[in-house]
């Protein structure tokens, strides 16, 4: 995983600098001398100087913003007059803080996935640099004081909202409002994670290994992703692009969690159609609910869509970090993706049954019901038709030992005359302790399995804790989803070793050049003493003679 930061996140500590910052007074801003002063009295001989006085100059730009005051010295004043990117190098150039201001393009909140830099969506943006504990750290001071809420971009109609709800209804455009809060996230932000969202005019200050920059068309091709697509730890296991296209239809968006994080984890989504991209007056509304199948399986967040007609489609992800899924204000934006259509799904219908939050695969409700080691993580399992000489499909799994006698489970089909079109049974094989559940259907099409489990202890009733979508109509593709989905996380895996490996490097080599300067230092010193004494002994000669 890509560390936010580029200090050391385990030994730096702001929050109370940060407190120390915003209490300066008018006292303490009679000039910029003065006010640096302030800054640096708690950094007497502190080693990360300069780091903590750039966060200074951030945290008291934005307190100085919010607050409004009047009255101050023309030297201060100016400060906050003037651009912001501009009041923060000024203040590093006074406090001898090595710094630059790099121009570039950014991806606007009008931006949509696939705009180029001509559009409104692509603009124009500067931000800051400055040089402490040996290597360069940006800080894009604009982003980290402003954030704007309410934005829509309009032109589009929303076809799923949320709550996973068809509601069929233009989106308006709305500039939203902009406030002043303090984005810890932009302060020293990773090159690796800034290059997603701004692209500097000369490639030297992306920051990135010379073999890792990229330029301008890859910079607009990479994914559309938020802050919290980070803070969440995620990583995109489909192909690293902002503009996906669908086959026979369909299209898959998958995220990985960090083990660690996964259960705390939560997402939802928001389905929308490029207005004059496609006509849907020929569709019936009520076949529109559920185009999209949402499958949480521990840490793999799966979104399989399924389009109605051809036409250009933005897809919007959301996460939450606490489990609060309950609480629509506590979801951010993820990641958006423009998806092109070129056909349609031609056996795109209403899914059989809206499984809500517990979404299609095996996921945390069915370990916590003591499952485990299941014949198929994924939520698709293709299925012959009965009639036509096909077999049952049969899924397993290993039941936990001290919850065989302690919990029932059941298992029903629901789909088109789901009564005498299909046939389920479920078995507990007591002695290996496996659960089997088979299913058949007799008519082609699309089915949903429910697993449901109760603790016999009780008379509750049975609840679904796993689902998964039958279908006689499975492409290749998708019968291979889980293995390229493992492929992919062996690729993020291995990657993440690499660029661990490459911090530790650069981490060890700026010790080392730290400790070869000492030491150049002490030798020098030595010499100068050498020098002096032996110029002292020259001249005691030459007074004795």
């Amino acid at each position: 995983m890509e560390k936010i930061h580029t200090y050391d996140e385990d030994k730096v500590d702001f929050h109370n600098y940060d407190a120390y910052v915003s209490k300066v007074r008018y006292c303490h801003m009679t000039s910029i001398t003065s006010l640096i002063k302030y800054f640096k009295e708690p950094l007497i001989e502190d080693e990360n100087i300069e780091l903590f006085l750039a966060r200074a100059f951030f945290i008291w730009m934005a307190t100085m913003h919010a607050s409004h005051i009047k009255g101050l010295p023309e030297e201060i004043q100016v400060l906050l007059e003037i651009h912001p990117v501009l009041s923060f190098s000024w203040l590093c150039k006074s406090a001898n803080i090595q710094q630059q201001v790099v121009e570039g393009i950014t991806k606007s909140l009008e931006y949509v996935p696939g705009h180029k830099e001509n559009n409104a969506g692509i603009i124009r943006k500067s931000w800051n640099v400055f040089r402490a504990n040996g290597r360069w750290h940006i800080v894009d001071v604009v982003s980290g004081m402003f954030t704007a809420v309410g934005h829509s971009r309009g032109g589009e109609i929303l076809l799923e909202n949320e709550e996973g709800k068809t509601v069929i209804e233009d989106r308006e455009g709305s500039a939203g409002i902009c406030f002043i809060k303090v984005e810890d996230f932009w302060f020293c932000i990773n090159p690796s994670i800034f290059i997603y969202h701004s692209f500097p005019d000369c490639n030297k200050w992306q920051l990135l290994p010379t073999g890792k920059r990229i330029c301008k068309e890859e910079f607009l091709r990479l994914p559309y992703v938020g802050k919290f697509f980070f803070i969440a730890k995620l990583q995109l296991l489909n192909e690293q692009s902002g503009v996906l296209f669908s086959k026979n239809g369909k299209c898959t968006v998958s995220f990985r969690a960090s083990k660690h994080d996964s259960r705390c984890i939560s997402m939802i989504y928001r389905l929308s159609l490029r207005k004059g991209t496609a006509d849907l007056n020929k569709i019936n509304a009520q076949d529109l609910p559920l185009l999209v199948v949402y499958s949480p399986v521990f840490d793999t967040f799966s979104f399989n869509i399924r389009f109605p007609v051809a036409g250009e489609y933005i897809f919007e992800t959301f996460v939450s970090t606490h489990n609060t899924s309950t609480d629509e204000d506590f979801y951010y934006m993820c990641a958006i993706f423009k998806i092109v259509c070129l056909e349609p799904d031609p056996y795109c219908k209403k899914l059989p049954l809206d499984v809500g939050t517990t979404g299609y695969g095996f996921g945390y409700m069915a370990a916590d019901f003591g499952l485990k080691n299941p014949s198929t993580y994924l939520p698709n399992v293709p299925i012959e038709c009965t009639q036509k000489g096909g077999d049952v499909s049969e899924l397993t799994f290993q039941i936990d030992s001290d919850k065989v006698d302690e919990v029932e489970f059941y298992s029903e089909i629901v789909g088109e005359n789901s009564k005498i079109n299909t046939v389920t049974h479920t078995r507990v094989d007591e002695v290996h302790g496996r659960l089997h559940v088979t299913a058949g259907v007799k008519k082609e099409g699309e089915y949903a399995l429910s697993i449901k489990a109760r603790n016999k202890q009780t008379d509750e009733d049975f609840s679904g804790i796993a689902n998964y979508l039958l279908s006689t109509n499975l492409t290749g593709e998708e019968k291979n989803m889980e293995s390229k989905i493992n492929k992919r996380k062996k690729e993020l895996t291995y990657h993440s070793k690499m660029q661990e490996r490459h911090e530790r490097k650069s981490v060890i080599t700026a010790k080392i050049k730290e400790i070869e300067l000492e030491i150049e230092n002490f030798e020098n010193l030595r010499v100068d003493q050498i020098n002096t004494k032996g110029g002292d002994q020259r001249s005691n000669a030459c007074v004795l003679l």
